[in-house]
C-alpha cells in the first residue's frame, strides 16, 4: 500500500535496503526490489522504466513457474493495453495464465484478456463462451466482487455484440449479487462502465431516462453506496435539463443534496454543486445558487490542493526512484570492476615481473637517445617558431600602412598626425614583443585596443565595435604575441569592409574553469562571399597569415607541452551576411 500512498517514502525505504545490502555484499536488487520499483513507476506513468524492470525479472526468472513472473507479466500486460498495444498485452496475459499462478493473479490475467479484446473492437475474438470459460475454471472460489466484474465483462461482450436488450437484462442481474458489505469500489466501476456502454447504445433522451431510472433504483434496493447512487443522480438532472423538464431536474437536485454528505468521491460533489448552481440560478434562487458555489468552490480548491500534494509525491517519487537507479548501476559497476581487478591483478602481476626488466633496460637506452633527439628537436623547433613570428610583422606592418596612405591621398593632415602617432605606439608595441614567445595578456589586450582605435577610424563608416575583458584583475597568463591580432583584422578587412550596410565587431575576453576564451564576431559578409571578392593575391596573403598563426600554434604547443586551440564557424549560415565567429581558448595552466 505503501507504494501508492507514498510512493516517495517507498523509493527511500528501497534505498535504505540496498545500502544495509551492500554492506553486507548482499545483493541489494533481488526481483522483489525490481518489481517493486517497477510497480512504482508504472504508478507514476514512467512506462518505459517500468517495462525496463519487469524486463529484468523476466529475464532472471524465465523459464521458472515464480509466481512474482507471473504478477510481472500481469503489470506488462496493463501498462501495454493502456498504450493500446494489444497483441504485445494479448501475449502477457496469455503468459500470466500459462504459468497457472494463484486464483486471484490468474483470474486478474483472463479478465484481462478479455478487456484486450474487447479494447480490440474485434468481435470474433471474444464471445460470451469465454467468461463461462472463467466461471468453470473457478467455480466456487469466486467471490461476490468477482462474479459481479465478471457478469459486467459478459454485458460488455453482449453489447459489442450489440445484443443491447440481453446486455440491460444482464445489467440488472448485477444487482442481485451487490452486497453492500463486500462490494468495493473496482466492482463498483464495472457496473458503472457498463451502465455507460447501455446508455450510448440508447438512441432517444426518453429511452435514457428510463434505462437510468431503473438503474437507480436497483442500487437503492440493493443498498449500494452513497458514491453508486449519486452517478445515477446526476446523468438523471443532465437528462432532464437537457429536455429542459426543469420540475424533473429539480427532483434530482433535492434527492442530491440528501445524498451528497454520504459521497466519498470528490469529484462526484463537485459535479453535482455544478449542477445544482446551474439549477439554482434558473430558478432565480440566487441564495441557494450563492451556498451551492460556495461549496463548488470550496471542493474545487481542495482537489487543487491535492492534485498539488499528488503531483509533488510523485515528482519526489520519481526523483528518488532515478537517484536509486544511478545507485543500483553503481554498484553493479563496482562489483563488475571489482571482479575485473582481481582477474587483471593476478595475470597482471606476472606479467609484469617479466617485462619490468625488459623495461628497465629499453628505458636506459630509449633515455641517452631521445635526450639527443630533443635537444635538435627543440633547437630547430624555436628557429622555426622565431621565423614564423617573423613572417607576421611585415603583415601587419603593410596593412596598417595602407590606412596611413589613405589619410594622405583624403590631404587630412590632422588625421594622418594623428593615426600616426597610434601607429607609432603601436609598432613599438609589435616590434617589442616579436622578440619574445610569450607576452602577458594585458599587453595584448592594450595591442588590440589600440589596432582596433586606428582601424574604426579609418572605417567609421563601415562598423562598430565592442570590446569586452572579463578577465579578473591579478589574473597571471601569458600567451604567444600577435595571436589574435590577425582574425580581428581578417574580420574589418575581408568581413565588414565589403558589407553594404554598417556592420558590428565584438572582440570578448573571459574566463572558464580551465581556460581565458577569446571570441571574435563579426556580422559581416563571411568566408564564402570573402572568398569570391578577392583577388588571387589577396587570397594568397589571407591564407599565408591564417597558416602561420595554425603552424605557430602547433609548434608552441608541442614545445611548450601547451594545449591552444582555434575554431572557425559561420555566425548564421541561413542569410546573406553569415558573418564570421571565431574561438581562441588559452589554457591556464
Amino acid at each position: 500500500m505503501m507504494q501508492k500512498k507514498s510512493p516517495d517514502k517507498a523509493i527511500l525505504l528501497l534505498e535504505e535496503v540496498l545500502t544495509q545490502s551492500k554492506k553486507i555484499k548482499g545483493d541489494p536488487f533481488n526481483n522483489q526490489a525490481s518489481y517493486l520499483l517497477g510497480s512504482i513507476y508504472a504508478d507514476l506513468d514512467q512506462n518505459k522504466l517500468a517495462l525496463e524492470r519487469f524486463n529484468q525479472i523476466e529475464t532472471r526468472l524465465v523459464n521458472t513457474k515464480d509466481t512474482l513472473l507471473a504478477k510481472t507479466y500481469l503489470k506488462k500486460g496493463n501498462i501495454y493495453l493502456a498504450q493500446n498495444n494489444f497483441k504485445a498485452a494479448t501475449q502477457s496475459y496469455e503468459l500470466c495464465v500459462n504459468l497457472n499462478p494463484p486464483k486471484n493473479i490468474s483470474l486478474s490475467c483472463m479478465r484481462a484478456l478479455v478487456d484486450t479484446r474487447l479494447a480490440e473492437g474485434d468481435q470474433s475474438k471474444v464471445n460470451v463462451e469465454q467468461i463461462t470459460e472463467i466461471y468453470d475454471s473457478y467455480d466456487n472460489d469466486l467471490d461476490d466482487n468477482d462474479v459481479i466484474e465478471l457478469d459486467a465483462q459478459k454485458n460488455q461482450v453482449l453489447i459489442q455484440q450489440n445484443q443491447i436488450e440481453d446486455a440491460e437484462k444482464g445489467y440488472g442481474d448485477l444487482f442481485a449479487n451487490a452486497n453492500i458489505e463486500k462490494v468495493n469500489p473496482k466492482t463498483l466501476g464495472s457496473i458503472e462502465k457498463t451502465k455507460k456502454e447501455i446508455l450510448k447504445r440508447k438512441e432517444t433522451p426518453l429511452s435514457k431516462i428510463d434505462f437510468t431510472e431503473k438503474s437507480l433504483e436497483r442500487k437503492k434496493d440493493a443498498a449500494l453506496p452513497a458514491d453508486a447512487l449519486m452517478t445515477d443522480i446526476i446523468d438523471l438532472f443532465d437528462l432532464y435539463w437537457r429536455r429542459a423538464d426543469y420540475e424533473k431536474a429539480a427532483q434530482y437536485v433535492d434527492e442530491g443534496a440528501s445524498l451528497i454528505a454520504r459521497v466519498n468521491d470528490i469529484y462526484m460533489k463537485k459535479n453535482y454543486y455544478e449542477q445544482a448552481v446551474k439549477y439554482y440560478k434558473r430558478q432565480e434562487n440566487y441564495e441557494q445558487a450563492f451556498l451551492a458555489q460556495q461549496e463548488w468552490t470550496t471542493i474545487n480548491d481542495q482537489i487543487q490542493k491535492e492534485e498539488r500534494s499528488k503531483n509533488k509525491v510523485q515528482l519526489d517519487a520519481l526523483v528518488n526512484a532515478r537517484n536509486l537507479d544511478i545507485k543500483e548501476k553503481d554498484y553493479f559497476i563496482q562489483e563488475k570492476d571489482e571482479q575485473i581487478l582481481q582477474s587483471q591483478v593476478r595475470n597482471q602481476r606476472l606479467l609484469i615481473g617479466f617485462l619490468s626488466f625488459l623495461l628497465l633496460a629499453a628505458l636506459i637506452s630509449f633515455y641517452f637517445i631521445m635526450k639527443n633527439v630533443r635537444a635538435k628537436r627543440k633547437a630547430n623547433q624555436l628557429l622555426l617558431l622565431k621565423s614564423l613570428r617573423s613572417q607576421m610583422n611585415p603583415h601587419f606592418i603593410f596593412n596598417a600602412l595602407n590606412s596611413v596612405n589613405q589619410y594622405i591621398a583624403l590631404n587630412d593632415e590632422r588625421a594622418a598626425n594623428q593615426y600616426l602617432t597610434d601607429f607609432s605606439k603601436l609598432m613599438r608595441m609589435v616590434l617589442d614583443q616579436s622578440q619574445k614567445d610569450f607576452i602577458p595578456l594585458e599587453e595584448e589586450v592594450h595591442l588590440l585596443q589600440l589596432y582596433l582605435k586606428l582601424e574604426h577610424a579609418r572605417f567609421q563608416d563601415k562598423f562598430e565595435y565592442s570590446f569586452e575583458n572579463k578577465i579578473q584583475q591579478g589574473t597571471s597568463i601569458s600567451l604567444p604575441p600577435m595571436l589574435i591580432q590577425p582574425f580581428v583584422e581578417n574580420a574589418v578587412w575581408h568581413g565588414l569592409r565589403y558589407k553594404k550596410s554598417k556592420g558590428e565587431l565584438l572582440v570578448r575576453f573571459y574566463e572558464t574553469n580551465k581556460n581565458i576564451e577569446i571570441q571574435i564576431q563579426d556580422n559581416g559578409i563571411g568566408r564564402k562571399q570573402s572568398k569570391a571578392l578577392k583577388t588571387l593575391n589577396q587570397q594568397t596573403y589571407n591564407s599565408t597569415g591564417l597558416k602561420n598563426i595554425h603552424q605557430r600554434l602547433a609548434v608552441i604547443n608541442e614545445l611548450y607541452q601547451k594545449n591552444y586551440s582555434i575554431s572557425i564557424e559561420d555566425v548564421d549560415s541561413s542569410v546573406t551576411d553569415t558573418g564570421t565567429r571565431v574561438y581562441i581558448k588559452i589554457p591556464k595552466t
